[in-house]
């Protein structure tokens, strides 16, 4: 058994105004999910991606838009998006408050940018 200690977590600023932190990830102990929080000021957006595996977006706070594809839908605290595997994403903060929600992949799904580059951030090992 692993146990996290929340004064342990570690914070990353990401690019978008954007705040991570990893809860649980491959290199925190878990096999075969990553839960990962994220922040967003507002005005804030991350860039373009996709994954190979679906993704799951819990809101706890806030209200963004998320870009799917050719489609933009709004969540707020309390819903939950299901982002399926290969479409283009990104989560904008066009509140006036700070967004938070929680981010669940399989512990072995990859990231792409826009342009198919594979992207491996430090923060989802």
């Amino acid at each position: 058994m692993t146990v996290l200690r929340a004064h342990e977590l570690q914070r990353h600023e990401t690019p978008g105004g954007n705040v991570t932190t990893p809860l649980a990830t491959p290199s925190r102990g878990a096999s075969d999910v990553r839960i990962i929080r994220q922040q967003q000021a507002p005005g804030g957006a991350n860039p373009l991606h996709r994954h190979d595996r679906e993704e799951i977006v819990l809101m706890s706070a806030g209200t963004v838009t998320i870009t799917l594809d050719d489609e933009r839908v709004e969540a707020g605290a309390g819903d939950t998006v299901i982002v399926p595997s290969g479409v283009l994403h990104r989560i904008e903060n066009a509140g006036a408050e700070p967004a938070e929600w929680l981010l669940e992949l399989a512990a072995d799904a990859r990231f792409f940018g826009a342009d198919g580059t594979e992207m491996r951030p430090a923060w989802a090992m």
